[in-house]
Order: structure tokens, then C-alpha cells, then sequence
């Protein structure tokens, strides 16, 4: 499977960059606004750079939920860590369509895992008072 993904083509999705970056930048501002949660933004911004640098872009000819851009997984995983976070860990190697660098994904993973963590340890505290 590595070696279909390093022979594949690159795809120039530069012009959007720009624009996915201003999307995604608004969101985070609204989240930072309304929750004030930093790791759940550094989750978000270190997912939407990873599945970028793996070229998991949207594809025109394919129609389903995991068909959408890196800007969308990054507001996703901020929005809805709970759904997306494992979404996103599992089906990763299936949509890259290149190599990208490693400690994206891995700071990805321990910053969503931190958010699940408190998330869940600030539920137990508050059932327990």
C-alpha cells in the first residue's frame, strides 16, 4: 500500500490553501471566543496540517462523509472530537494520498487524546460534586 501512495502524482491544491486557511482560522477564533479551550484548537490545527501534508483532499467524483477537505477535518475535530478524533485515526492511511510528516499525526494524537482525557476527567469531577 506504501507503494501506491508514494507513486501517485502530486496534487497542486496550492490556490486553496489560502482560502482553507481563512476558514479554518475564523472557526478557531469562534471556539477560542466561546470555550476558551486551547488543546481542543491545537488539535484541530495540527489535524488540518497533517491531513494536508497527506494530500487527504475533497474529490469531486467521490460523495461521502469522509470526503472532505483538510479545513473540514480540522473544524470537524474541533467541533466534534468525540465523533471525529477516532473517525480520523482510523481511516487516515485509507484516504492520504501521499506521505506526509509523521509528527503531525503524532501531535494529533496526544493532543486529542489530552482533550478526551480532561474531557472525561472534568465530567467525572463534576458528577462526583
Amino acid at each position: 500500500m506504501d507503494s501506491k501512495i508514494n507513486q501517485q502524482p502530486f496534487n497542486n491544491h496550492q490556490p486553496m490553501l489560502w482560502k482553507q486557511i481563512v476558514g479554518f482560522i475564523t472557526f478557531s477564533i469562534l471556539i477560542f471566543i466561546l470555550g476558551r479551550n486551547i488543546l481542543l484548537i491545537l488539535t484541530g490545527i495540527f489535524c488540518f496540517a497533517d491531513a494536508w501534508q497527506c494530500g487527504i483532499y475533497k474529490k469531486k467524483d467521490k460523495t461521502n462523509l469522509l470526503n472532505i477537505s483538510p479545513m473540514s477535518w480540522g473544524i470537524a475535530m474541533q467541533a466534534l472530537l468525540l465523533i471525529t478524533y477516532p473517525l480520523y485515526l482510523i481511516k487516515r492511511n485509507e484516504l492520504k494520498t501521499r506521505d506526509g510528516k509523521q509528527y503531525l499525526f503524532v501531535l494529533t494524537i496526544i493532543f486529542g487524546g489530552l482533550c478526551l482525557l480532561l474531557s472525561g476527567l472534568l465530567l467525572l469531577t463534576k458528577k462526583s460534586s
